[in-house]
């Protein structure tokens, strides 16, 4: 394969778009653990322990 600019562009789009996914899906999963905590904690104090 040889890399031309072209090539180079796709290449780096490809790890870019992937990049971002992976940084999306952890920004996702802190915001879905950060609620899961919240509503434990909610319970807790409601069930007064």
């Amino acid at each position: 394969m040889f890399l031309t600019s072209q090539n180079i562009q796709l290449i780096t789009l490809f790890y870019g778009n992937l990049a971002f996914n992976t940084f999306s899906t952890m920004v996702h999963f802190h915001i879905h653990s950060t609620y899961y905590l919240v509503i434990l904690y909610s319970f807790r104090n409601l069930c007064g322990d």
